[in-house]
């Protein structure tokens, strides 16, 4: 399997559901996007501080969703 490949698609899926404003979707690729980045630091692919940054951008990213979801339902 090609991991940067990989990668680049589950970045694209994660923007993509975070367009959309879709907090289920960002989710659940959220935790496609770590595991993905986990294994390709572990393999050495990516360094693991890139891997940390990216996953902590893409969940800060998320958690500003959530936030913004919550506050617009209240």
């Amino acid at each position: 399997m090609n991991f940067r490949s990989r990668l680049k698609t589950l970045s694209r899926n994660i923007n993509s559901a975070l367009q959309s404003k879709d907090l289920a979707k960002s989710q659940e690729a959220l935790k496609l996007v770590i595991s993905g980045y986990d294994k390709a630091a572990s393999k050495g692919i990516v360094h693991k501080r890139t891997a940390s940054r990216n996953i902590s951008r893409f969940s800060r990213k998320v958690s500003h969703l959530s936030r913004e979801i919550d506050q617009a339902s209240s």
